[in-house]
């Protein structure tokens, strides 16, 4: 289920966009965070879900797209 607040950073979420995980949920503000992250990511380093320890990896062609239905069923 969609939290009502970013689960990185705890503003408010109006646009959740899911991680590779499918658990957590973060905002345009952390999912820039990490796609930069990812865009500047050096050899044998690893991006991932950082959400209480998840640590799901976050691939380089990982589909940031918002979840419409997580947000309706909230």
């Amino acid at each position: 289920m969609c939290p009502a607040d970013c689960d990185m950073c705890g503003v408010k979420l109006d646009k959740p966009y899911p991680l590779p995980c499918r658990r957590h949920y973060v905002g345009p503000c952390c999912k820039e965070r990490l796609h930069d992250a990812i865009d500047n990511i050096q050899e044998g380093d690893v991006v991932s879900c950082d959400v209480d320890d998840c640590d799901t990896a976050i691939q380089a062609d990982f589909e940031w797209e918002i979840d419409a239905v997580a947000l309706e069923n909230r």
